[in-house]
């Protein structure tokens, strides 16, 4: 679930940037962008994420094309987010996240993923009362986005495409919204919120079962995308 997941957020990035030219074309952006990949995928399978090596590679691979190729602007800014979070180098993301400009982000939301990190930090610390204070607060501010969007994202849960799904312009809010819920009321909790919500809009079965619910339950010290 860990890989299909990040490849598929990766692959809803790309989606939203095929149409843009590449800005250097002297990078192999699908090369370098490839190569990152298999560096993640080595990282658990080969060194069984016992082993920085390869992520400092990654990191230094991303820093080579990032804004370089604007085709995967955010999957670099993404993926270096998720780098950064395995070597718990919270402090460089936080920075890293401060210096980018919410347009170039887009659909990744800054406010929220300052907020995010700056709590992983907090629980590094062991200060639990501010990563809760700060969760809270994430939790507060998508369920504004989501109550200006509900008509549109009850009528996502219904499609009957899990990638369809996957690549409507909420889906961000949506996931996002439900795992920081589950942050502080309990995974199980919102588990039945959702199951509840599933049969009350016929929704998509295969998206709730496989992709939601199990996202509720993924490590909140190890960012992914959400």
């Amino acid at each position: 679930m860990k890989f299909y997941f990040l490849f598929l957020l990766s692959g809803l990035f790309f989606l939203q940037c095929t149409f843009l030219k590449n800005t250097n074309e002297d990078v192999n952006c699908d090369r370098i962008a490839s190569k990152i990949d298999q560096l993640y995928i080595d990282y658990y399978g080969v060194d069984l994420g016992e082993n920085y090596n390869r992520i400092d590679s990654a990191l230094c691979l991303i820093d080579s094309v990032l804004f370089r190729c604007e085709k995967y602007n955010l999957k670099m800014i993404s993926n270096k987010m998720i780098f950064l979070s395995m070597k718990n180098n919270f402090s460089e993301a936080i920075d890293f996240i401060q210096s980018l400009d919410e347009d170039i982000m887009y659909p990744l939301n800054k406010s929220v993923l300052l907020k995010r990190f700056k709590a992983m930090q907090a629980q590094s610390e062991g200060d639990m009362k501010t990563r809760n204070k700060l969760i809270t607060k994430i939790v507060t501010e998508l369920t504004d986005s989501i109550s200006k969007h509900h008509i549109e994202i009850d009528s996502v849960f219904c499609l009957p495409n899990s990638l369809e799904i996957m690549q409507n312009k909420n889906i961000l809010i949506i996931l996002q919204y439900y795992y920081y819920k589950s942050q502080i009321v309990g995974a199980d909790k919102v588990s039945n919120e959702l199951d509840s919500m599933q049969e009350r809009l016929n929704g998509n079965k295969e998206f709730f079962n496989d992709i939601l619910n199990p996202i509720l339950k993924r490590d909140f010290m190890s960012y992914d995308g959400i």
